[in-house]
C-alpha cells in the first residue's frame, strides 16, 4: 500500500538517513549534502509530499520557484523502500503528481545526473523531455 501525504519534518529527517545509494551519488555529483538538500527542498518548496510504503517513507518530492515566474523546479529524492513498489506504479503516481505541479507553472525545468539512469526514465515517464546536457546532467522541461 501506498500512502501519500503532506511531507512532515520527520519525513525529512527518516528519508536524509535511508537515501537510495543513486541519489546520494546524484547529491555528491550535485555537491550538495543529503541533509541540506531534503532540508532546503523542504523550506524552499511550495508544497512536498511524501510516499509512506509500509509506514517508512518510500520518496519525498516537491517543486520550487517564484510565485509569479513560468517555471517551477520539481525535485524527488528516495529512498530503499521505494524500491519495494513497481516502478510503472510509482511513475504513475508521480505523473499525477507533475499534472498538479503544471497546474501551479506552465513550464517545469528538473536537472538530472545523466549516469542515473531510472531518474531519468522516471522523468520520462512523467512526460519530460532532455533538451540539453551540461557538465554530466541532463535539463529536462515539460510544458
Amino acid at each position: 500500500m501506498i500512502e501519500i501525504t503532506r511531507t512532515r519534518i520527520s519525513h525529512v529527517k527518516e528519508l536524509i538517513d535511508n537515501l537510495r545509494e543513486d541519489d546520494l551519488k546524484e547529491l555528491k555529483a550535485m555537491n550538495i549534502t543529503p541533509k541540506k538538500a531534503l532540508v532546503l527542498g523542504y523550506k524552499k518548496s511550495i508544497w512536498t509530499k511524501t510516499a509512506i510504503v509500509n509506514g517508512r517513507v518510500a520518496a519525498i518530492w516537491g517543486i520550487s520557484g517564484a510565485p509569479l515566474s513560468l517555471v517551477g523546479t520539481p525535485w524527488l529524492l528516495t529512498s530503499k523502500h521505494c524500491e519495494s513498489v513497481s516502478s510503472i506504479r510509482f511513475a504513475r503516481i508521480y505523473k499525477n503528481q507533475v499534472a498538479e505541479m503544471l497546474k501551479l507553472f506552465p513550464t517545469l525545468e528538473n536537472i538530472v545526473d545523466a549516469s542515473y539512469t531510472k531518474a531519468v526514465k522516471m522523468l520520462e515517464l512523467a512526460g519530460f523531455t532532455a533538451n540539453s546536457a551540461y557538465k554530466g546532467f541532463k535539463i529536462c522541461t515539460l510544458n
